[in-house]
C-alpha cells in the first residue's frame, strides 16, 4: 500500500500514470494556466481558483483526482486534491500551496518518482466563505461566515476541531479565536475531520500553512508544558525544514512547540496528532503582517515548496 502524506491547506494525489508523456506535462500546464488566465503571483479569488482545480482535474485525469468534500455554510465547495489554510485574511497561505502545484507539474519529471512512492493530498482552501468576505469586505477577517445570529457571526476553524476543545479558547462570538458552541459545530471542521480520519492508519505527515510569525510549530498547542511522546523526532524535523527553508531564501524559521508561542486549544494540527499522524506541524509564513505583497508570493512559495520537500523525502526515507 503507498503511503499517504496529507499537507494540509494544500491536498492532491498521482497514483495512476496513463498516456500524457511526462515531457508534455509541463507544457499543458503552462497552456492551461494560460488558457484561463490563472496568474500564480497574485491573489486569486475563490471562483478563479476553483476553475483552475477544475480545468487541472480535467487536463491530467491521469495524475489528479478531484473531489467535493463537502459544502461550507454559504454553500461554496470545498475541494479535495489527490495527486493547508484555515484564516480568512491569510491570503499568503493558498497562493504558496497553489504555487507547489505549478512547481510539481512545472518540474514533472523530478516529481514523478515521488508521486510513484507516496500520495499527496491538498486541501488548498478550507475557508472559501472568510477567504471570499476578505477580498470583499473587510481585510482582516479571520473566521468563518457562520451565523448564530444578527450579533453572532464566524467561528474560528482553529479552535473548532474535537481535541481539547475549549481549553484555550473563546467561548465569546464577538471575538476573533471563538471557538463555537460546541466541537466540530463547523461544516468545514466536520469536512476535514472525514477526510483525516478516512485513511489515519496511512497518513503520515499532516502540515497546514498560516501567517506571519516565521515559525514552525509542533505540538502540542492545548496547554503548555504538555508534548507529544516523539516530541524529538518533530523537532528534529523541523529544524531540518527550518534549514532547507532558510537555504531557499535567507529567511530564518524559528522551530518551537506551539504552546510555548501561546496555547490555543482545538487546532487542526493538534486533531491530526491525535490521531496517530506523526509528522504534525503549522508553519507560520514570515512576514510582519496578515497583508503581503503579490510581489512576495514566489519568495515565500519557495519557503513553503522547501519545508513540503523536506518531509515528503523524510515520509518516504522513513516509511517507505
Amino acid at each position: 500500500m503507498k503511503i499517504l502524506l496529507i499537507l494540509f491547506i494544500f491536498y492532491f494525489l498521482t497514483s495512476s500514470y496513463g498516456f500524457i508523456s511526462r515531457l508534455s506535462v509541463p507544457r499543458q500546464f503552462h497552456q492551461l494556466k494560460n488558457d484561463i488566465r490563472f496568474d500564480f503571483q497574485q491573489y486569486n479569488d475563490y471562483n478563479n481558483i476553483l476553475k483552475f482545480l477544475r480545468n487541472l482535474n480535467t487536463t491530467f485525469a491521469d495524475y489528479v483526482d478531484m473531489e467535493i468534500v463537502g459544502r461550507t455554510f454559504e454553500n461554496k465547495s470545498l475541494v479535495l486534491l489527490k495527486l493547508g489554510r484555515i484564516h480568512a485574511r491569510e491570503w499568503i497561505s493558498p497562493a504558496t500551496v497553489l504555487w507547489y502545484i505549478h512547481q510539481i507539474f512545472d518540474d514533472f519529471k523530478n516529481y514523478e518518482k515521488i508521486l510513484k512512492t507516496i500520495d499527496i493530498y491538498i486541501v488548498p482552501l478550507l475557508n472559501p466563505d472568510g477567504y471570499q468576505y476578505s477580498r470583499k469586505h473587510f481585510r482582516y477577517w479571520r473566521k468563518n461566515r457562520a451565523v448564530y445570529d444578527s450579533d453572532c457571526v464566524g467561528v474560528d476553524l482553529n479552535r473548532n476541531f474535537p481535541y481539547h476543545w475549549g481549553e484555550a479558547a473563546s467561548d465569546q462570538c464577538g471575538v476573533e479565536v471563538y471557538q463555537g458552541p460546541n466541537p466540530e459545530s463547523e461544516k468545514e471542521t466536520k469536512i476535514l475531520e472525514k477526510v483525516l480520519k478516512r485513511h489515519k492508519k496511512n497518513y503520515k505527515a499532516y502540515l497546514t500553512v498560516h501567517s506571519y510569525a516565521g515559525m514552525i510549530l509542533y505540538p502540542w498547542g492545548y496547554a503548555a508544558d504538555t508534548l507529544p511522546p516523539d516530541v524529538e523526532d518533530l523537532v528534529k524535523l523541523g529544524h531540518r525544514m527550518a534549514d532547507a527553508m532558510e537555504a531557499a531564501t535567507g529567511q530564518y524559521y524559528k522551530v518551537q512547540n506551539s504552546a510555548d508561542l501561546y496555547p490555543a486549544s482545538g487546532a487542526s494540527d493538534d486533531y491530526a496528532k491525535s490521531l496517530g499522524i506523526k509528522y504534525s506541524y503549522t508553519i507560520e509564513i514570515s512576514g510582519r503582517d496578515f497583508v503581503e505583497n503579490e510581489e512576495n508570493i514566489p519568495k515565500k512559495a519557495a519557503e513553503i515548496k522547501a519545508a513540503f520537500d523536506t518531509v515528503i523525502q523524510q515520509v518516504i526515507d522513513e516509511f517507505a
